[in-house]
């Protein structure tokens, strides 16, 4: 049931708990630690990806690498040892079937790691019309106008920032998956807070979250 979030966290702590090494717990841990942030609990959602990369940093499987790496990436100083992070982004981003949403959560963790020029760099290996269907750009542009901000490169960062909130606005207004609707918002009012645009009052906020059983039994496509 949507809105019961402390429910939710529950749920994914109690799966976590039953099986603690399970391989496919990235998808629950992912959960978890988005919920967390949904609800504004920051030091729960730390906690959660220093579990999370406890867990998987010596994975061999890119999806966990990388759905590990972009949870890491969601907030600024996430764990305490964030070169871990970076090899696990890099490993999954150098896989056999890595694809844009590997560069996407590569390019996220460098911004994160403060190495802005590789971030953007990254990023430059990738093109919007070339996106699956089932992947978004707008992270993307959100971390590439950040990264330009912090070069000194305020064109480069007022463009990618008027597209990303252009396409994200047109996204909000749809039904989205909540997870994606939960990453939007949360980039977009980084973004804007670090180009210094005024981030708009939200109307009050949700606390919708996935259902108590999102952490079902199978591994599942997480990440961006």
């Amino acid at each position: 049931m949507r809105g019961q979030s402390g429910e939710a966290i529950k749920a994914f702590r109690k799966s976590i708990a039953i099986d603690p090494e399970w391989h496919c717990h990235y998808f629950t841990r992912y959960w978890l630690s988005l919920t967390l942030i949904s609800v504004g609990d920051v030091d729960g959602y730390r906690s959660a990806c220093e579990e999370m990369l406890e867990q998987f940093a010596d994975t061999t499987d890119p999806k966990a690498a990388n759905t590990t790496a972009w949870i890491c990436a969601l907030l600024p100083d996430s764990v305490a040892e964030f070169g871990r992070v970076v090899a696990l982004a890099e490993f999954a981003a150098n896989s056999p079937d890595a694809g844009t949403k590997e560069l996407g959560t590569k390019a996220a963790v460098l911004y994160r790691a403060e190495r802005y020029e590789e971030a953007v760099a990254t990023l430059d290996e990738w093109a919007p019309e070339n996106l699956p269907k089932t992947e978004t750009p707008m992270y993307k542009w959100f971390f590439l106008a950040m990264a330009h901000h912090r070069l000194g490169n305020q064109a480069e960062a007022a463009d990618y920032l008027q597209q990303a909130l252009d396409h994200t606005d047109e996204d909000l207004a749809a039904d989205l998956a909540w997870q994606r609707e939960s990453q939007l918002d949360l980039l977009r009012t980084e973004a804007l807070e670090v180009l210094g645009v005024e981030v708009p009052n939200p109307e009050e906020a949700t606390s919708d979250a996935p259902d108590q059983d999102s952490s079902a039994s199978d591994c599942r496509e997480t990440g961006e």
